[in-house]
């Protein structure tokens, strides 16, 4: 303590390091996915830079109680999670408990982390603010470097391998990828319309919207006009923004638009449809065997074309329980899509569990059946079925307390509270969030939690600890 006193640079150059290195660790993921033990050391080096960070947290903190109600909370849940794991007489031994414990860590990371920041900002003020911004620039510019070398190298792995479509980069999980760029990239764009060098605002406009146009995401392609949109508001109603940087954006933003019928996730899409349509034409030949063999009544007529598309949950609970889940339909889209089929399954499961595991969730091993692992495709249906209702009501309420800060900031002073740096982690919350409602790549992800928490904890800070001076009123906000 005494040492982080008399060295006061040695708290924001941690957070300088932290944010950098995080694409650094994301590209090391990549590179040894299918090297024996590559997983668990990556896995090893993040634990241990999270179990230094919530050290150094509670040793600069001044509300260490915080730290302890947090980790006496975490306890407690986990202890009904397991009882609700034993009484619903799921296979139990040290493997899977690691791997449910694992999961569970990741999930636990996003509140300590903001603890954490939230401890080191208010420790480091305006020193700890200005290095988070630098560093997440350098983040920015280290994954477009590396986005950049890949496509030169010829080893871009692509957002849709299967289809070659998107550039991705050397990181290993698309949906996380495609997050973690919609929250960096309004930050970025705020940092460098402050910059008084034009040139620094129209290259940093140009690589943040056109990374976002080539990586082939819906959510990506979305984000653009979200964050142009947001960022425009927000610079007209505090006064910042010139004629240049507005038409700038605007022309970006329009660009990006105009290339909609070309961009790689209109590719995508074309040839999703394309797909969904020779797969219509064997679930209507797979049913009409099925009306050949059983006759068009009951639902046995479906066994052929279930049994090809739901195997796993026929398998598992009978091909007219699945029928039922299903209303008997023979639409491709409802009965071949993948995320549809997850969810069906995590929520069978669960209808056949005690009251328990309605309220502290299901256990992970417990969601793979087969080959094939189940866990569903979006974070907050995730968080419901591995932790209950008990578990996403407490998430729930914690993002809650940041939407209610917000508000009553706003509320109660706007000109001085709606500034361009609150309103940049503002689209990067509704950015990060929206990523969590239609994938599975953010709040169970440390690489992309990662850039949550550092987005709660700065606005919990710009509300709460930032000293914005005595501004006169009708003042243009900064």
């Amino acid at each position: 303590m005494s040492f982080l006193n008399k060295r006061k640079g040695v708290l924001p150059l941690f957070l300088l390091c932290w944010c950098a290195v995080q694409p650094v660790l994301d590209v090391i993921s990549y590179w040894t996915q299918n090297v024996s033990y590559g997983s668990a050391l990556t896995l090893s080096l993040r634990l241990l830079i999270f179990a230094a960070a919530v050290a150094l947290g509670f040793l600069v903190s001044q509300r260490r109680r915080v730290y302890y109600v947090l980790g006496a909370l975490a306890l407690l849940f986990y202890a009904g999670h397991l009882l609700a794991w034993f009484l619903a007489g799921d296979p139990f031994g040290p493997g899977l408990f690691f791997s449910d414990l694992t999961n569970y860590v990741r999930v636990l990371q996003i509140p300590f982390f903001v603890l954490v920041f939230v401890s080191l900002l208010s420790r480091c003020r305006q020193a700890g603010e200005e290095t988070v911004w630098r560093g997440l620039l350098i983040a920015f510019f280290i994954i477009l470097a590396v986005m950049l070398l890949s496509a030169l190298t010829g080893t871009n792995p692509y957002t849709y391998p299967d289809k070659e479509i998107g550039l991705l980069g050397w990181f290993y999980f698309a949906n996380s990828q495609s997050a973690i760029l919609s929250m960096l990239v309004p930050l970025a764009v705020c940092a460098a319309l402050k910059s008084r060098r034009r040139w620094v605002a129209a290259l940093v406009c140009v690589l943040g919207f056109g990374s976002l146009y080539l990586f082939a995401t819906r959510l990506a392609y979305v984000s653009i006009f979200v964050i142009a949109g947001g960022t425009l508001f927000s610079w007209a109603v505090c006064r910042r923004l010139d004629r240049f940087r507005a038409i700038f954006l605007v022309v970006c933003a329009l660009l990006c638009a105009a290339g909609y019928s070309i961009s790689p996730m209109a590719h995508n899409r074309q040839m999703v449809a394309e797909n969904a349509v020779a797969k219509q034409e064997l679930l209507d030949e797979l049913v009409e065997q099925g009306i050949q063999e059983y006759g068009s009544e009951g639902y046995e007529y479906l066994r052929y074309a279930y049994e090809e598309y739901l195997g796993g949950l026929v398998d598992k609970f009978g091909l007219e329980r699945v029928a039922q889940q299903y209303d008997y339909s023979t639409n491709v889209g409802t009965v071949a899509n993948v995320r549809q089929m997850k969810l069906n399954y995590c929520r069978m499961m669960l209808e056949d569990q005690p009251v328990t595991s309605l309220l502290f969730g299901m256990n992970l091993p417990s969601m793979t059946y087969g080959d094939t692992c189940y866990d569903v495709e979006n974070d907050f249906h995730g968080l419901f079925y591995l932790y209950g209702a008990v578990g996403l009501a407490i998430f729930g309420l914690f993002l809650l307390y940041f939407l209610v800060l917000i508000v009553r900031a706003l509320l109660k002073n706007a000109k001085r509270y709606f500034t361009v740096e609150a309103a940049a982690c503002g689209i990067a919350l509704c950015t990060g969030l929206l990523h969590a409602a239609f994938t599975s790549g953010v709040l169970r992800r440390p690489n992309a939690s990662f850039y949550l928490s550092l987005v709660l904890a700065a606005i919990w800070y710009l509300v709460k600890e930032k000293q914005y001076g005595l501004a006169k009123e009708g003042k243009p906000c900064s």
